[in-house]
């Protein structure tokens, strides 16, 4: 059991570098070709030159912003918000952002500082969009989104925070919350996916944290078997807002995770202006008192919220893992607080190890009675609650 709690936790805090996540449309026809095809032109535009482009009676505002062959990133209709387009790779975006997306941008040709378009108007024809997922991946998602697989309790947790969670017709083994959560059957366990059930279940979209499928094993097996997988890869608190908008974009509940993560944002501003003194915070995952600790680092879920709350993260590392340290290393860094690591599904005895070695008796957070336990769901799990676990830290790093 301790085993897999090592497991578990350390993959949930494993961290990569995340992609910016996009939107884009197919223009597949579902109805074997029954449709009209889409009005289509081709157009040449120069770095820096701005085009009113007419297709199917609508004007579109084109500015060519950065050219680097093979990837072109335009301006549409003067939003700020930038298209980033790969030659040959045809891509879909909302023309006027307003969730419709109807409109196929291709690139099809670079050479210098001139870029061709082609372009089609798709309209509400289409019944799927392309979404990009955080590892970059062009996901084909339907517009009407009604069978959804959750394969993390973060992905879970905020699907019933988008009020989605009636679609979910298969979950991982350890998403416990919210209660309802577990009502729901299981089709993947840390053994791994159960595909049996996964293809009777038959979702439309199935979203899965990379963290916890390093070596893509389950990815694969899915994409085998022709099924539509989407991947987050958070690596910060902020990240986690932006997964939140993601997927209230793969469920069409964008204007509610919008709505969400307005307030987590609040809450973070809140965080962030208190006053703190810079203590120096461990954050222990599991200590038994025979083996070395296994703790956070600068680079994960814990050390993230420990620098955003205004302390200082006693252990620097950039692997973005959790690592082992020694007791003597412990009494060396000498932090102020210790948080610990606690877990209803799997109890650890960290805080009752530390307060009891006799070695770690004159570290300060020992002598000021600042080991604290906390709920690793809100500190480790990229969803909604991680700001509560910031909160959590704050009212110990705060003056």
């Amino acid at each position: 059991m301790k085993t897999k709690k090592f497991v578990i936790i350390i993959t949930l805090i494993i961290i990569a570098s995340a992609l910016l996540p996009g939107c884009i449309e197919s223009n597949e026809d579902d109805n074997g070709g029954k449709n009209e095809p889409p009005i289509s032109v081709t157009e040449v535009l120069e770095l820096n030159e701005s085009k009113i482009i007419t297709i199917d009676n609508t004007d579109y505002n084109f500015t060519v912003k950065k050219i680097e062959d093979p990837t072109v990133i335009l301006a549409l209709n003067g939003n700020d918000s930038m298209i980033m387009l790969k030659s040959n790779e045809p891509e879909e975006t909302d023309t006027d952002f307003d969730g419709v997306n109807d409109l196929e941008i291709n690139v099809t040709e670079i050479a210098g500082s001139k870029v061709t378009l082609d372009l089609r108007s798709t309209g509400s024809a289409s019944k799927y969009r392309y979404i990009t997922d955080d590892m970059g991946q062009n996901v084909k998602v339907p517009k009407k989104v009604d069978k959804i697989v959750s394969m993390a309790p973060s992905i879970t947790e905020i699907l019933f925070a988008l009020s989605v969670g009636d679609k979910l017709v298969g979950r991982d083994q350890a998403s416990n919350y919210p209660a309802s959560a577990q009502d729901i059957d299981i089709v993947s366990t840390y053994e791994g996916v159960d595909m049996e059930m996964l293809l009777v279940k038959d979702p439309d979209i199935i979203i899965m944290d990379k963290s916890l499928d390093f070596y893509d094993t389950n990815y694969n097996k899915m994409k085998d078997y022709g099924l539509n997988v989407f991947r987050l890869y958070p690596r910060t608190i902020i990240d986690v807002l932006n997964n939140i908008e993601t997927i209230g974009l793969v469920t069409n509940t964008l204007p509610t995770a919008k709505e969400l993560t307005d307030g987590l944002r609040d809450r973070i501003d809140t965080v962030e202006t208190r006053e703190t003194l810079k203590p120096k915070v461990l954050y222990v995952i599991y200590y038994d008192g025979t083996t070395s600790p296994w703790v956070g680092t600068s680079s994960t879920f814990s050390g993230d919220l420990i620098i955003t709350a205004g302390g200082k993260v006693a252990v620097d590392d950039e692997m973005g893992i959790a690592i082992q340290i020694t007791v003597e290393e412990i009494i060396s860094l000498n932090p102020d607080i210790i948080f610990t690591s606690q877990d209803d599904q799997w109890p650890t005895p960290s805080r009752d190890a530390i307060l009891n070695d006799e070695a770690l008796k004159d570290v300060n957070a020992v002598k000021n009675n600042l080991v604290i336990d906390v709920n690793a769901d809100l500190v480790d799990r990229p969803g909604p609650r991680i700001v509560d676990g910031l909160e959590l830290f704050s009212d110990y790093i705060a003056i």
